[in-house]
């Protein structure tokens, strides 16, 4: 019996012993947030956040927006579980104090071999919350940034009341966002090869709602997926591109405009022909988002169109329409 008391009082000892041990290597652990996001507030969420395997296209697709990067670090030669766990706990807490929902890591409980992370143990990430509201205003608040500076290229010597006039010179009356087209009288083609700070490209942008904007070498992107339109401009920040989608292709909800020269995403591919005519050609030597580069794709230079079909199978007529791509004449 004897024997089996000090048996406890020594497992006793030894879990008070680990129990300070972890608590003096917690107290060790630094934890840094930067927020990425201005201009807006952001409430603290109640409990941690959680780690998330999603990538960031995913993220942003759930609704989710980033607003901002955190660390952790503490002072230590080498890694083990304990140290990656206490790591990781402090960064999910400090993120929900930021605001944050999850976090997406992108490194865990990493050893420095070399400047101020020299012996710490390091473990980063980006912090992410569920809140389509706040995305919506951080992308409007990017196209008016976009806006303003192209503006200050333009005229840099402006003042106040000119350069306010230059932004807000769009019409009063807003055309319908469910129709997703400049005007009933206007058609898209008259759009290509316009700035994106003419008044009918910045009233149509405004009518389409908020978009997801990738800007590459080539020029900026724009992502409309619950009205099914995707805009190319060009580095010159001139409309190059209009591709307008059906329902449920890569996300994209069907565009309910009228569609050049009276087609609908109904026709089959045998009833587009009989009002087209033959392509000019099936090779598809553009990089149509969303749609793999294998689909049946039509070209129709003379009349500034290209067809993407819902077919791998170049003999099926019964095809329907994917996606219809209004490209500038060059």
């Amino acid at each position: 019996m004897r024997q089996k008391v000090s048996l406890i009082v020594i497992l006793s000892a030894l879990a008070l012993l680990a129990g300070a041990n972890l608590a003096c290597a917690q107290s060790g652990v630094a934890v840094n947030f930067t927020s990425v996001v201005t201009g807006q507030t952001i409430d603290a969420r109640s409990s941690p956040a959680q780690v998330t395997s999603d990538d960031e296209s995913a993220l942003e697709s759930k609704g989710y927006v980033e607003i901002g990067t955190i660390s952790a670090s503490v002072k230590s030669k080498k890694t083990d579980v304990d140290i990656a766990q206490q790591l990781k706990a402090a960064i999910l807490q400090k993120a929900a104090e930021a605001g944050g929902d999850v976090v997406l890591f992108t490194k865990t409980a990493e050893t420095g071999t070399t400047g101020k992370n020299k012996n710490m143990v390091v473990s980063e990430g980006t912090v992410w919350r569920n809140d389509p509201q706040l995305a919506q205003s951080i992308a409007i608040s990017d196209i008016a940034s976009a806006i303003v500076a192209k503006e200050y290229e333009k005229n840099p010597n402006a003042t106040p009341e000119e350069f306010a006039a230059d932004i807000f010179d769009t019409p009063a009356t807003q055309p319908d966002s469910t129709q997703a087209s400049p005007n009933a009288d206007t058609p898209l083609s008259s759009m290509l090869g316009q700035g994106i700070d003419s008044a009918e490209i910045k009233t149509w942008l405004s009518s389409l709602g908020t978009p997801e904007i990738d800007k590459t070498s080539a020029g900026d992107n724009y992502s409309f997926k619950s009205v099914g339109v995707y805009l190319q401009f060009n580095t010159q920040d001139k409309l190059d591109a209009i591709f307008l989608y059906s329902e449920g292709v890569g996300g994209f909800q069907q565009y309910k405009g009228d569609l050049p020269f009276g087609l609908t995403f109904q026709l089959t591919r045998k009833e587009v022909e009989n009002i087209l005519g033959p392509p000019d050609g099936s090779d598809n030597d553009y990089d149509v988002p969303a749609i793999s580069k294998t689909n049946i794709f039509a070209n129709y230079s003379s009349k500034d169109i290209s067809i993407t079909y819902n077919t791998k199978e170049s003999n099926d007529l019964e095809a329907r329409i994917y996606q219809i791509l209004i490209r500038a004449h060059h």
